[in-house]
């Protein structure tokens, strides 16, 4: 392998490893009944069906729409910063040709 198909593998296991961490996954991620409209009212209290770090089981998890809102704009903001730190470090190594 060369380093950047190992830099390439490394970033790729760190954001799986990080989406993990969060210990909650955006409602639009999920498919089928777990998956809940959202709602225009921010103080509105939404129940997800969430899958906590280290354990096997669900966990119905109940925030405000405004707190849902939160999550998935911090796991975009991280999920960007991942990728552009990515592509910097496939720009800097020399590209991404093999």
């Amino acid at each position: 392998m060369t380093i950047s198909k190992i830099s390439i593998f490394a970033i790729t296991l760190l954001s799986a490893i990080s989406l993990q961490a969060c210990g909650t996954v955006p409602a639009e991620w999920k498919a089928g009944e777990n998956a809940v409209a959202t709602s225009a009212d921010p103080d509105e209290i939404i129940c997800r069906d969430t899958r906590m770090t280290g354990s096997s089981f669900d966990k119905k998890l109940c925030l405000p729409q405004s707190e849902w809102t939160a999550i998935a704009e911090a796991s975009k903001k991280n999920t960007k910063r991942i990728q552009d730190s990515s592509a910097r470090a496939i720009r800097s190594s020399g590209g991404g040709g093999g």
